[in-house]
């Protein structure tokens, strides 16, 4: 499922960031976007259910724009999307869906929570076919916190993918290590400039990257590159 760009980074904004001094985003100023993967419940209650967490409603069924969407309009007027997702198997009859959340902030954490407590009450399950996947804004970010930000995955990525209980199917696949030829190029010469974060993610500048490039399996600033033109 594709993300929505405008939530993504401006890559404009991002290339015209001079480095002043080293600074990392904390999660309390970092926003973030969820996509929940899940199997096992009709749509319909686990939109029902999101509803019941986020003190909203059902404002859309079928919704323009293609997966088949239900929307959920919460109490702050923002619109959670339980939509199709042909890539989860099929259990109990029910195809597989993924909610999809609003911008969310770190005040938030304690709805998401909700969400898949309630989620999980109407039947769905998490089986090996599904993911979540975490965007987060990246305009907060300069091209060298990105890069800390890498590091600082690498260093402890092994205790991470323990403590998920990944398995090395998907960690050949769909949740990839970070390569440490990326993570020795940011060591060695810090990057100064988008281009040159660029450059070094994928071998050569790349500034319109496909959807389906198979770096998005890593902790990627892939998404930039295609939503922020």
């Amino acid at each position: 499922m594709a993300p929505d760009c405008t939530f993504e980074a401006n890559i404009n904004s991002l290339q015209s960031n001079r480095i002043t001094k080293q600074t990392m985003p904390t999660i309390q100023n970092q926003n973030f976007g969820v996509e929940i993967e899940v199997a096992g419940a009709a749509r319909h209650q686990i939109a029902l259910a999101v509803a019941e967490a986020t003190g909203g409603s059902i404002t859309a069924v079928n919704a323009p724009g293609g997966y088949d969407a239900t929307i959920v309009t919460d109490r702050l007027e923002r619109e959670w999307k339980i939509m199709n997702d042909s890539s989860i198997a099929v259990i109990g009859g029910h195809r597989g869906s993924e909610v999809v959340t609003p911008i969310l902030t770190y005040a938030d954490l304690p709805i998401l929570q909700e969400v898949v407590r309630k989620v999980k009450l109407v039947g769905a399950m998490s089986p090996s076919s599904t993911s979540v996947h975490i965007h987060v804004d990246a305009r907060p970010h300069t091209p060298q916190s990105l890069a800390n930000l890498a590091k600082m995955v690498y260093k402890i990525e092994d205790l991470i993918f323990d403590a998920l209980q990944l398995t090395a199917e998907r960690r050949s696949r769909y949740t990839r290590p970070m390569e440490s030829d990326f993570i020795g190029k940011v060591a060695r010469h810090k990057p100064r400039s988008a281009r040159q974060l660029n450059e070094y993610w994928y071998g050569s500048y790349n500034p319109n990257p496909q959807h389906y490039d198979m770096s998005r399996y890593y902790v990627s600033p892939n998404i930039m590159w295609r939503c922020g033109r």
